[in-house]
């Protein structure tokens, strides 16, 4: 039986949070499993630990299985997943379910692990598959986590996550900063206009409206923007929101009759965030509420920063009298990074994971890999933590095999339409002999439509040859594609679910 040393765990744990990037968004992955780290692994089991009672009965109810299949992508087995919690003071109580076993700090910030007690509170008498000790770096302090001045933290709760927090406070993400955002034509605009607001906010470029497709460092300048004030002014108000949470709250301030408590809460702001701000468009309500916010914060000089994956014009159900406002300070657009780009980035990352890679490779996957920054930075991620596990140095030929699977160009035909239908299927429930096959109802016809607008884009197969693919003609297929692309244009929210699916093809 293979067990691993911390290291190891380490570079594994990498490799599945890469494979957790296909299914989730940034905000959602950092959410739920920034915090984890993977402690034990062997054959059959893999226990990760975290911090958080409430995260983890929420990861054991959502998403256990996503994370195993992430596991057996990485590991080519499956592995059952299990969660611990740490705590620096022993809180296990009798007969109380659901409590993490004892933990208890060493003088080096290990935290060991008791592993003859189970979770919840009895005494193990089987064999453990744990060691009698499992170590693990902890940053007790938790220095990495801060938030807008709305957070209350209290050191005396027994979960470091136990504080008082609105559900939408900025998290702060020190590790995203202008210095290591990496500039380039595609880019440097935007990084320029983003500068000028975090010298400046409220005054230079306001509103500053940040347009592109997912995974190009919108979000990355949002934080680099909020560092910098936060650095400079610690009691800033800040508030950072997705455009659909926006309209989240703001259904539910109706609801319980808290509409002023929420007027308050974003007119207040001294910056304020809206990421992908396109989701608010054709909700009138949201949009009545958010015109009468920009103007409040417009004329108090309070900084607004709008991203979005397409420019205002380009968002067809938004009222023209927001459609104004969001123009009425400076667009930026980033576009896909060139090859030179690619390769300061590949260079970078590289640096960052401390591993020798040969300019060959670099230049090899400055050229091959095409697609979002995103994208970029898991491949660097998995080729390192490839090297480490098998203990190849990293060649031409490591990179080939290692990412073929989403290396543009390397990936066989048959693959790319053989991943389209296994996501597309997955995401929406359906069978592959269904949406292959002659069933008419309105979901399959809606997955097989998907499924057919993802082809004609992902590949560069004929209509005919997708039609045969499905046991349809080319009309039909032109049809369907038709029948996406109107859908994209009207309905943002199904805009962005068509883009994560992009996302998740990966090839």
């Amino acid at each position: 039986m293979k067990t691993y040393g911390e290291d190891e765990l380490s570079a594994i744990w990498e490799l599945v949070d890469v494979e957790l990037q296909k299914h989730f968004s940034d905000t959602t992955r950092h959410l739920w499993f920034g915090d984890l780290s993977l402690v034990y692994i062997d054959d059959s089991r893999a226990i990760l630990m975290g911090n958080s009672e409430f995260k983890r009965n929420i990861i054991e109810k959502r998403y256990l299985g996503v994370i195993e299949d992430a596991f057996e992508a990485v590991l080519g087995f499956r592995v059952s997943v299990s969660l611990r919690l740490s705590s620096e003071q022993n809180s296990v109580n009798s007969g109380n379910t659901g409590v993490a076993a004892p933990a208890t700090y060493d003088a080096d910030n290990r935290v060991n692990i008791d592993s003859s007690i189970n979770l919840d509170g009895s005494k193990n008498t089987e064999r453990s598959i744990i060691p009698d000790s499992v170590n693990v770096i902890i940053n007790k302090d938790r220095s990495g986590i801060s938030a807008s001045g709305n957070i209350k933290l209290d050191p005396h709760a027994t979960d470091p996550f136990s504080y008082e927090r609105e559900p939408d406070d900025f998290m702060y993400r020190s590790e995203y900063t202008f210095e290591n955002f990496v500039v380039g034509n595609s880019n440097k605009f935007a990084h320029a206009a983003c500068t000028a607001v975090a010298n400046n906010p409220g005054a230079a470029y306001n509103p500053l409206f940040i347009y592109g497709q997912s995974g190009l460092g919108k979000t990355h300048l949002m934080y680099a923007v909020t560092n910098r004030i936060q650095k400079r002014n610690p009691r800033i108000n800040i508030i950072y929101i997705k455009g659909e949470d926006f309209t989240n709250q703001l259904i539910e301030a109706i609801a319980k009759k808290s509409t002023s408590a929420f007027r308050d809460r974003y007119r207040n702001a001294d910056v304020l965030l809206i990421d992908d701000v396109q989701f608010i468009a054709g909700k009138e309500s949201t949009q009545e509420e958010f015109f009468h916010t920009f103007n409040a914060l417009y004329e108090n000089q309070k900084q607004i920063i709008l991203t979005s994956d397409r420019p205002p014009k380009d968002i067809k159900t938004l009222e023209e009298r927001l459609r104004t406002r969001f123009e009425w300070g400076l667009l930026a657009d980033i576009q896909p990074p060139d090859m030179e780009l690619r390769a300061a980035i590949i260079k970078q990352k590289i640096e960052n994971l401390g591993v020798e890679v040969p300019n060959e490779v670099v230049t090899i996957l400055s050229e091959k890999l095409k697609g979002s920054i995103r994208q970029i930075e898991g491949a660097i991620k998995r080729l390192g933590a490839l090297s480490f596990l098998s203990g190849e140095p990293i060649t031409a030929e490591l990179a080939a095999r290692s990412l073929s699977d989403i290396i543009s160009g390397d990936v066989p035909l048959r693959s790319k339409i053989d991943r389209v239908i296994e996501v597309v299927s997955t995401k929406y429930g359906v069978s592959k002999e269904d949406l292959l096959g002659k069933k008419r109802t309105k979901e399959v016809a809606m997955a097989r439509h998907i499924a057919i607008y993802l082809l004609r884009k992902k590949t560069d197969m004929s209509l005919p040859a997708i039609g045969a693919e499905f046991g349809r003609d080319h009309t039909t297929i032109l049809s369907s594609c038709g029948v996406i692309e109107r859908e994209i244009t009207e309905n943002p929210a199904f805009a962005a679910e068509i883009n994560d699916l992009f996302n998740k093809i990966n090839f």
